[in-house]
């Protein structure tokens, strides 16, 4: 992706017979969060999407019943400098939207109660070494997985969500034995199945117990 020039566009697809409903162009902004068009979610009333955007911007797809959905324009998490932010992978719990921001360092967590009109309610920032890119959440506790995006040291982190208030803490339980900071580094030698070599953490989910 970092090395193409990708068109700037959702397409809308019917699973059924896979068949093309819809290639919706996002219009140009001054802060190019149009640019990079990169996660779509369902949020929790089971029939609204959004679509975040790598550059930070942020679309509700309407008329997704109809032959001829859109695109509409909710919300920028970009400076107006239009610098890469890097708004990857995102999670939704309840009606919050927990978002990795890469180039900010950061953690958002914007409540997308009302999908037109979403907004940021906190944020969890990281240290100057880890670029926040893959979230995951527990659907048995309140924790949230958060990876690293390759820039940094490839570490893992364990984040808290408040269903309530939206607030986002890191899990300091969750370390290197010995470490001041939180996460789990990956960047090792060793492993218990001996010398493998040092690991990069794209991307993790939460996998139930047997």
């Amino acid at each position: 992706m970092d090395n193409e020039r990708v068109a700037d566009v959702i397409q809308v697809w019917r699973l059924s017979d896979f068949g093309l409903l819809r290639t919706i162009p996002l219009p140009s902004r001054p802060d190019s969060a149009n640019r990079e068009p990169f996660e779509a979610r369902v949020l929790s009333d089971g029939r609204s999407v959004l679509v975040n955007t790598y550059r930070c911007g942020f679309y509700r797809l309407t008329d997704l019943e109809t032959l001829a959905p859109s695109a509409e324009f909710v919300l920028s998490e970009q400076p107006p400098t239009g610098s890469v932010n890097g708004c990857s992978v995102p999670v939704v719990v309840g009606h919050y939207w927990v978002m990795p921001i890469a180039y900010q360092h950061r953690v958002a967590v914007l409540d997308v109660s009302h999908p037109d009109h979403p907004r940021e309610v906190s944020s969890l920032a990281t240290d100057s070494t880890f670029f926040p890119h893959w979230s995951s959440a527990d659907p048995l506790s309140d924790r949230i997985v958060v990876t690293e995006q390759g820039d940094g040291l490839p570490r893992v982190m364990i984040a808290r969500l408040d269903p309530t208030t939206g607030h986002l803490r890191w899990d300091g339980r969750f370390r290197d034995a010995g470490s001041a900071s939180p996460g789990l580094n990956f960047g090792r030698p060793t492993w218990p199945n001996g010398a493998a070599g040092a690991a990069m953490p794209h991307a993790a989910v939460f996998v139930p117990e047997h």
